[in-house]
């Protein structure tokens, strides 16, 4: 079992509650990643999860709660036959706001796999009855996958999340496509990781030599440097040779997209 198993059920199930899924989002350079950042309107939600709930995970929440990232914090945590949350711990856990969601992570008795090739004896037979018991199937099916995460301790609704804002405005669409939360490969969507995002895209749409000055002036980067220019300059030098081209032009260091 695997940290990032319980991420598609949850993601299904937040999505379902109005909320635009984000995984693994750095809010500051260098600094933590939240598993999940879930966003509906102008609220947010992090779920941090752990196959194992324990301190580290406890501490891990209380930063995003107490720090004032979220409105409302969970913890994750694969289901149990019986609520091993320590009493102790949940008295915790409510004084400073944190919820706890149990995610079911067995297999699908219904299985929908195949479920054509299963029927086809019974359509040979009565098309109309292989009809019923696939639709039932399916039904089942889908009712097994909308119970797999129960609230065990609800999170308290903070009315301001100081923070928050900070995470907001660092959400883009490429952040949907990030890695499934609770992987260890890496490949999250940083802040470094967008700027030379963003810089690719407009080294695409310019199609044409352009300054270091030239994309500092049209993106927006992670650099707090007087001269963004030379940090996105040598960024793109150690790390953009895959997407441009860099050449000196009437005295000029200049960058290109190159061609696929």
């Amino acid at each position: 079992m695997k940290e990032s198993d319980m991420y598609p059920p949850l993601k299904l199930y937040l999505e379902r509650l109005g909320y635009t899924v984000y995984p693994e989002i750095e809010p500051r350079t260098g600094g933590p990643r939240a598993d999940i950042v879930a966003v509906k309107g102008d609220q947010l939600m992090i779920v941090e999860m752990k196959t194992r709930f324990g301190l580290a995970v406890m501490e891990q929440a209380d930063h995003w709660a107490s720090g004032g990232y979220a409105h409302q914090t969970y913890i994750a945590i694969p289901r149990r036959e019986r609520w091993q949350v320590p009493t102790i711990a949940q008295r915790a856990l409510e004084l400073i706001g944190v919820g706890v969601m149990q995610v079911d992570l067995r297999a699908n008795p219904n299985d929908i796999n195949d479920l054509e090739e299963k029927l086809s004896w019974l359509k040979s037979l009565d098309e109309a009855a292989a009809q019923r018991s696939q639709e039932r199937t399916q039904e089942a099916h889908q009712s097994y996958e909308d119970r797999r995460i129960s609230i065990c301790l609800e999170s308290k609704t903070k009315a301001e999340a100081n923070e928050a804002h900070q995470i907001l405005s660092l959400l883009t669409s490429h952040h949907l496509n990030g890695p499934d939360a609770g992987g260890k490969a890496g490949g999250h969507i940083s802040a470094h990781k967008l700027t030379m995002i963003r810089a690719e895209e407009y080294l695409a749409a310019a199609g044409d030599w352009v300054t270091p000055r030239e994309i500092v002036d049209n993106i927006e980067t992670h650099y707090f440097a007087h001269d963004k220019a030379a940090s996105l300059k040598q960024a793109l030098m150690q790390w953009g040779s895959d997407f441009c081209e860099y050449q000196v032009i009437n005295r000029r260091g200049m960058f290109r997209i190159k061609e696929r």
